[in-house]
């Protein structure tokens, strides 16, 4: 079976799985529609925003990234009844930059993204995708290991501070 259908299968065998059905692109493709609704493609990316319903993933080959962007799709359409938020997007460039710098420095934390990745891995081993499987579990790893980072860095800049505080109270 040629990439291009053993991704189709897996949109499909997910599109059922997960009773949902936004439009599906990848390769070039995928990345000339989010150039022009988003801007930006990295690996896969999910939009929802303004009655778009569309997942894009640049490889095809990545069925972790593909199952990883469907399960967004998941959480918007069932965002009431499974707890999941979606903020609105801003409008305004100086607006949606600020929300966009919000979102990329809450994502380790962001449990639309744990739950992605854990849905992905877990799609990716169950249909025998074991290499997928991992790359997604590291992807959870990763996320942990930012998380514990940020918040050592907060930790040590409140320490910081305090040490500062000290030094300026007692000089």
């Amino acid at each position: 079976m040629n990439d291009e259908l053993f991704f189709e299968a897996h949109a499909e065998n997910l599109r059922r799985q997960l009773r949902i059905d936004p439009e599906i692109f990848w390769g070039n493709e995928a990345i000339y529609i989010v150039k022009d609704i988003n801007g930006n493609l990295a690996k896969g990316i999910y939009i929802w925003e303004n009655d778009i319903d569309l997942v894009a993933v640049r490889e095809v080959k990545s069925i972790g990234t593909l199952a990883h962007e469907m399960r967004h799709a998941w959480q918007y359409k069932y965002r009431n009844e499974n707890n999941f938020e979606f903020e609105i997007p801003q409008t305004g460039f100086i607006k949606r930059l600020l929300q966009r710098i919000k979102y990329k420095h809450n994502y380790s934390f962001d449990k639309r993204e744990l739950d992605a990745n854990k849905f992905a891995a877990n799609y990716c081993k169950s249909v025998g995708l074991f290499n997928e499987s991992k790359r997604m579990k590291n992807n959870i790893v990763s996320n942990n290991i930012a998380s514990g980072l940020m918040i050592s860095s907060y930790v040590m800049l409140l320490v910081l501070g305090c040490v500062i505080y000290n030094f300026v109270m007692t000089v």
